[in-house]
């Protein structure tokens, strides 16, 4: 089986696209999670200074243990 022969503009132009593919996607995700940082990976130092920031958050304010309280104030 022969494999496909790229020209160098042709190449160039498919990695161009696969770059903007992982903007994109990279974007989305922020915009899906109105958060800059998500991952370590994404800044190391930026994440785990948001980490320290939520921990320090009081749980009510907190949305997954806001919802999670929720049945339980509404019995008091």
């Amino acid at each position: 089986m022969s494999g496909i022969i790229l020209s160098a503009s042709v190449r160039q132009n498919l990695l161009s696209l696969q770059s903007t593919a992982d903007l994109l996607a990279t974007t989305q995700n922020r915009l899906s999670t109105g958060k800059k940082v998500n991952t370590a990976l994404d800044n190391p130092t930026n994440y785990f200074t948001a980490q320290g920031l939520d921990n320090r958050q009081p749980a009510w304010r907190r949305p997954a243990r806001a919802r999670r309280a929720l049945p339980e104030l509404r019995r008091i």
